[in-house]
This record gives structure tokens, sequence and C-alpha cells, in this order.
């Protein structure tokens, strides 16, 4: 019988223990794969991608989300100058500001701010073309758009088939360099705009911590990228953009945000389900959220001149 496995859930539990002048917390993160219980192959196979989870980044509409859903409030004061859109004249700057644009963008559409996510989709229309990624949105939708004539569902997708249309045009022409460089754009967009909602927040947001938190392992994820496609460092571009990262990575090594026992993988044979289950063990304190909050906010500095 052929099997086929699929992620149909992601369910994150959050428990918060106060310790001293330190918030220290536990993370429960835990997939769902639907398998049949009669291929032990598929199961195994669910557990094996299991281990790459906790190291996944975001898409900038779920960095968006999370974001909203951790009752954060709508703060446009946050977001990239789109009127610097033109500024830029270095394929360097031109798609990390793609990644940033594309994240503010995400944002706006989720807290159903109609007008600047048009705005934004227009400028970044132009950016994705000065890049030479072509057809990245068709005249009809950029017009139906400019009528605002689309839903808030109809946006989202829109946001969305932006962001996976700019990425697989870039992967399939040979271009993975400029992808790394909108794919670094967009984290430290989300990671700023999360850092800056926090330290502005009168009240502790503990959800938003956790995230910020987890985007330790997702960092190790990014500089696997940028190493991957710069294998003899020749790309002085990558070379920056590495050397930026990994001075945000000295301040996350003092997080404390690792695995803790196996990746567990428990099978429901009557409703032929595998959950797969996992344990983060986590820790930060007020002065390193500080501390990465300023680095994250030169580095985003750098990229937006």
């Amino acid at each position: 019988m052929k099997n086929c496995i699929s992620i149909s859930t992601l369910a994150i539990c959050v428990a918060l223990l106060a310790a001293c002048n330190r918030s220290k917390t536990t993370t429960n993160l835990e997939e769902n794969y639907t398998v049949s219980t009669e291929d032990e192959a598929s199961a195994k196979d669910a557990l094996n991608k299991s281990k790459t989870i906790l190291y996944t980044i975001p898409a900038p509409v779920e960095v968006a989300s999370l974001i909203k859903e951790s009752g954060a409030k709508y703060d446009e004061d946050l977001l990239h100058n789109i009127n610097k859109v033109n500024n830029y004249d270095t394929n360097l700057k031109m798609a990390l500001n793609l990644g940033i644009y594309t994240t503010d963008m995400s944002f706006t559409n989720i807290f159903e701010q109609s007008q600047k996510t048009v705005d934004y989709i227009t400028s970044l229309k132009h950016l994705t073309e000065r890049l030479g990624i072509v057809q990245l949105v068709d005249e009809e939708t950029i017009n139906k758009i400019e009528a605002q004539s689309s839903s808030k569902d109809e946006l989202l997708n829109i946001v969305s088939e932006v962001y996976m249309n700019a990425n697989q045009y870039l992967m399939e022409n040979n271009r993975k360099n400029i992808a790394a460089e909108v794919m670094v754009g967009g984290w430290t967009e989300g990671l700023y705009i999360a850092l800056n909602i926090i330290k502005n927040s009168e009240k502790s947001n503990k959800q938003l911590t956790e995230r910020v938190i987890a985007q330790k392992l997702a960092l190790a994820t990014v500089l696997n990228i940028l190493e991957t496609n710069n294998p003899n460092s020749y790309d002085e571009d990558l070379n920056y953009l590495t050397s930026k990262m990994q001075e945000i990575k000295v301040i996350f090594d003092e997080v404390k945000a690792e695995p803790q026992g196996q990746v567990v993988a428990t099978t429901d044979a009557s409703a032929h389900l595998t959950t797969i289950k996992a344990n983060i063990q986590s820790e930060i304190s007020p002065e390193i959220m500080q501390l990465l909050t300023e680095k994250v906010n030169q580095v985003r500095k750098e990229f937006t001149e």
C-alpha cells in the first residue's frame, strides 16, 4: 500500500516558570503526521523528518500570524519606510529589503491594514523587477489590489504567493545566493519586529518572548544556508551576511534553548495517526534580551540604510 506523510498540525504548548530575575520556560513542540500504521517505514521517516522541525525558519506570513496571536498590537512605526524602496542599487540591498518588505507586508495584512498592504505589494513588484524576478504578480492581480477589491483572505494568499514565487524563481534560476539574502532579510525583520514589540510593551508578552527564544534554533539553519551557498567563501555578500548573523549568534549563545530528551513517535492505530513530540528547555535573562534587541536593531539598520 502506498502511504503519504503530511504535516497536519503544529501545536505549541508553553509553560512559564519565574526564577529570580530570569525568565525560564519549557516548550513542547508537537507535530502530527498522518501515516498508515501498517507501514513502519513511513513512521520512521516521519520521526526522522521531525528532527528538522526545531530548526525551521518561519515564512513571513507565519511570523506575522504568531505576533498577532501573541496579543501584540499593530505598530506601523516598526515597519520599514516603503518610500526607500527605490534607494537600493545593489543586488544585496535589493534582496535584503525584498525579504524585509515581504515580512512587513505580511504584518500589515495580518493586522488588516489593507491600504498599507496594497502599497507594499505594488512597491515590491518594482523591486523584484529590478532584481530580475519577473511575473511575480500579474498585472490583473496588481490592478485588483490597487482597486482594493481584494478580501483579507485573498490578500493573504497574494502575500504568500509573492514570497513563494520569488523563492522558487531564484532557486530554479541558479540564484540561490539571492534567495539566501532574501531569507536573511525576512528573518531579521521578523525578529526585529518581535523584539521591539516586547521592548515597547507595558506588560510582558510571554508567548512572543518564547518565539524569540526559539529563533536561536532557526539561526542555526540561517547560518547553515549561508555556508552551504558559499562553500569556498568566494561570495563577499554572503560573507558579510554570515558575519552579521554570527554577531547575533554570539548573544543567542547566552540563551539556553536545547532539545531535551529524545524525539518520540506515538501511533494511534485506530486514528491512523502518528504523533511526533519533542521538548525544548529554554531560558533567557532581561539583560540578554536587551543585548539581543540592540544587536538586531543595529543589524537591521545596516540592512535598510
